[in-house]
């Protein structure tokens, strides 16, 4: 009834990862949003591997990310802003303990004193949902559709397989697109839940 207690920050990245059929993460997907406008939104694809990686660039890779999320918080910090990064379910989190390894990111992940929001959480804390909770059931309550054509991580290692071995440079190049385009709307989606569910009032 009324309006859902949300976690709001100054600063708010929303993350979402892609990995391989071998369960190696080849793209940390951030976009990050300020003071809660839609307008100022941007996408940060910076961290992708599309050739086949290994255990050591995988975990070059996800060490960039972190590398690029500690300054983020540094930089908010010295500007007296606060900084949160949501993501849905466990497997931002978890990935990126087992990559890098608790110690490694305990500063980030500590569910007291770390950076880290389960929005699915938040939503199952505040919402009964009838057809489950997956992002892709609930993102459409709050009004937001996908862009790409049956968004869903089946589909989308067919097009990492296109990415990475096909000879057509032009399918690449639209792979790309699509696998870009639907990791950039996982993370609009869950900005729209947050802000669809701020303003709950049925």
């Amino acid at each position: 009834v009324g309006p859902a207690t949300v976690p709001v920050a100054d600063l708010e990245i929303d993350l979402d990862i892609e990995w391989d059929i071998d369960n190696r993460v080849y793209l940390w997907g951030a976009r990050v949003r300020r003071d809660v406008d839609e307008s100022n939104a941007l996408y940060v694809a910076d961290f992708v591997e599309w050739d086949l990686i290994d255990s050591e660039r995988e975990r070059g890779l996800a060490a960039r990310f972190t590398a690029w999320l500690r300054a983020q918080r540094s930089t908010a910090m010295a500007s007296g802003q606060t900084l949160k990064v949501f993501h849905w379910s466990h497997p931002e989190r978890s990935k990126l303990i087992s990559i890098l390894g608790l110690a490694e990111v305990g500063d980030l992940v500590d569910p007291e004193n770390g950076v880290f929001v389960d929005l699915e959480k938040v939503f199952k804390s505040n919402f009964i949902s009838l057809h489950g909770s997956s992002i892709k059931k609930v993102a459409p309550i709050f009004g937001f559709a996908w862009r790409v054509a049956n968004p869903g991580g089946a589909i989308s290692q067919t097009y990492l397989s296109t990415a990475r071995s096909s000879n057509n440079p032009d399918g690449v190049a639209a792979a790309k697109e699509w696998l870009l385009s639907y990791n950039e709307d996982d993370n609009a989606a869950m900005a729209a839940i947050r802000d669809g569910m701020s303003c709950w009032a049925q």
